[in-house]
């Protein structure tokens, strides 16, 4: 049966995409962009310029994403179609470097998989377009733009872009189908998580027969391990400890700013620690912290089974989903900012359980 809200949503969008006034189009995701947002950002863009750029005045179509969080995009997603070349030429513009810090002048802004504007990366007060459009699956969202289109059913943004170009009639090539495929992969845990649905699988069987090399994705993704991250895990594990609380069974593990410098460790080399805690026998929620910025650290979340992360990641004003989920803390050391937490999640025992 046809979701009208959906499909109401989702047409506002093309007549957004349609009306020749709008020249500009700037496309944002979240900072330390994951597969599902670099798949959604990427194949929204591609979609507009295949579809929706026919027009006699030129369109100007910008992925914006900081310094900082292109320097943070893992290697491993480098095969993405003009991934890479984005990148080096980003990185060699005067003007990228500094626009995060400017205004951003245009007419339409388009968030992939962000909570508000903030979490792109950016303030509220350097963006002036004249239309918004949100497009999330994370239960916490701002619903700031004109048009909100948040689904915390979807099991990534990648199924809900793939449900643009299939109701507004547009076919899905090779090189979208590869980022649409790489963001499912990624936010289901290799076809794995609860999120899984039937239909799910019908999507990934039509992306698949667009000629997609499942074995050169999985390879890119979780098949080449840097020794760096071999470090790293060695390091994570020296850390790790387990304890109780409320009953719940808790892995948690650090690395501070020192270990880091000190071994050139990457954002990349620090990829996929959560989830490797969380698979540990009888762990029922994982947490892995590592620093962010001077006095800021990121705090990174997984459960299984009955357990649920994303009500107590709302609780320190951060975001994400029922099994995965992270927020910041603000402390002078790493240990402190574990002290905050640990004290917080107890008498928390009915916001974990679902």
């Amino acid at each position: 049966m046809r979701n009208n809200k959906v499909v109401k949503e989702i047409f506002e969008i093309e007549k957004i995409l349609k009306d020749e006034n709008n020249q500009t189009f700037f496309l944002f995701c979240h900072e330390n962009p994951d597969g599902d947002a670099l798949g959604g950002v990427f194949a929204m863009k591609f979609l507009i310029e295949k579809y929706y750029s026919n027009f006699s005045k030129k369109r100007i179509i910008k992925i914006c994403l900081t310094e900082k969080n292109r320097q943070n995009i893992s290697k491993s997603y480098f095969f993405l179609p003009t991934l890479k070349d984005f990148i080096e030429n980003e990185n060699n513009s005067e003007d990228s470097k500094s626009f995060a810090n400017n205004k951003i002048k245009g007419d339409v802004a388009i968030f992939i998989e962000t909570s508000n504007v903030k979490r792109a990366g950016f303030s509220d007060e350097n963006l002036e377009v004249k239309t918004i459009i949100n497009i999330d699956h994370h239960k916490i969202n701002d619903f700031f733009g004109q048009i909100n289109w948040v689904d915390s059913k979807k099991a990534a943004v990648c199924e809900m872009v793939y449900i643009i170009y299939k109701q507004l009639g547009k076919k899905i090539d090779l090189k979208t189908a590869l980022c649409l495929y790489t963001g499912i992969l990624t936010d289901t845990g290799r076809f794995q998580y609860s999120n899984m649905k039937i239909e799910i699988y019908d999507i990934i069987k039509g992306l698949v027969k667009k000629g997609i090399d499942i074995n050169f994705v999985y390879t890119n993704i979780y098949g080449s391990k840097t020794k760096n991250n071999i470090f790293f895990m060695k390091e994570l594990l020296n850390n790790l400890e387990f304890f109780n609380i409320e009953k719940i069974s808790f892995a948690f593990s650090f690395v501070d700013e020192n270990f880091i410098q000190k071994n050139s460790i990457k954002h990349e080399d620090m990829e996929g620690a959560t989830d490797y805690l969380r698979d540990i026998e009888n762990v029922d929620i994982a947490i892995f912290a590592k620093p962010k910025m001077t006095g800021i650290f990121k705090f990174s979340m997984r459960a299984r089974g009955n357990f649920a992360v994303d009500k107590l990641s709302a609780i320190f004003d951060g975001g994400g989903h029922k099994f995965a989920a992270g927020f910041d803390i603000k402390a002078d050391n790493i240990l402190n900012a574990k002290k905050i937490v640990l004290e917080k999640i107890t008498g928390t025992r009915n916001i974990l359980i679902f």
